[in-house]
């Protein structure tokens, strides 16, 4: 990524991060799914091509649900829980919100498919949205382009009240990546190859003070935008610590259980 022309101070920079006290400890999820036509042959060998659909923009005005967004790829959209401490209150959130959108996107001639990895011949046509035109015609190359499109996951966020804090959680979670990498990985591999491809720079530094984190994205390129750091565990600029090591399971437990292990490593229970 390319660095910013004119760098923010650190002032400017951390005040991109909302931090709130109230939701230190609060767990969100982003659950990530390709669109794909139904009627497809229902073939289940690995490597089977599938039908994805760029009708993204079709499925939101239809759902017209804030908790479901776009992605870069049109053929992904993305469903994003409430922040909450009771994980029985998560599970719900995941299963109606993809009850939600199943239905809507039943009604629209779709399925939503927790595939992990797309095929390469996959419909390319990105969200139509200022943000992903600009990435594609000036900072991913075609081939970081394509590895970006043809994976989704699952981001786990954990809420923290303070920069201070952030960076606490952050550093034992960095520490945690290669436990979150084995339990999230349904694709023997493919999709953190295909990430690294799309996100050479994603793995994680220490940070262990605000100076350090400012400087890590100055160089990373996200000191004006924090939306712009790919990195596997990141400070995000909703308050949390993200970690992006998951993969696309097709059942709730899975993701609750990625949930479980994301919190106990932020509080310090598992090391």
């Amino acid at each position: 990524m390319a660095k910013p022309s004119v760098v923010p101070t650190l002032q400017k920079f951390l005040s991109h991060f909302s931090f709130d006290p109230s939701r230190a400890g609060f767990l969100g999820v982003e659950r990530e799914f390709f669109l794909e036509s139904v009627g497809r042959c229902r073939c289940s060998f690995p490597g089977s091509r599938a039908n994805l659909v760029p009708r993204a923009p079709d499925f939101l005005a239809a759902v017209r649900d804030d908790h479901w967004t776009y992605e870069l790829s049109a053929c992904q959209v993305e469903h994003r829980t409430d922040p909450c401490v009771d994980l029985c209150v998560l599970h719900d959130d995941l299963e109606n919100g993809l009850a939600r959108g199943q239905e809507v996107a039943y009604r629209l001639g779709m399925e939503i498919a927790p595939r992990e990895v797309a095929p390469l011949d996959m419909p390319l046509e990105n969200y139509p949205e200022p943000r992903y035109d600009h990435l594609r015609a000036h900072v991913l190359s075609p081939e970081r382009y394509l590895a970006a499109c043809r994976v989704t996951g699952t981001h786990v966020h954990y809420g923290v009240g303070s920069v201070e804090e952030a960076l606490a959680v952050y550093n034992r979670l960095v520490r945690a990546l290669p436990v979150f990498l084995d339990a999230g990985d349904g694709s023997d591999g493919e999709r953190l190859r295909l990430y690294r491809i799309a996100a050479p720079a994603c793995d994680p530094p220490p940070l262990a003070t605000v100076e350090e984190f400012y400087a890590h994205a100055v160089e990373a390129g996200f000191a004006d935008n924090p939306r712009n750091c790919w990195d596997l565990v990141r400070i995000s600029r909703h308050g949390t610590v993200e970690v992006r090591a998951f993969g696309a399971p097709r059942d709730t437990e899975t993701v609750l259980s990625w949930a479980r292990l994301v919190r106990g490593f932020a509080v310090g229970r598992y090391s």
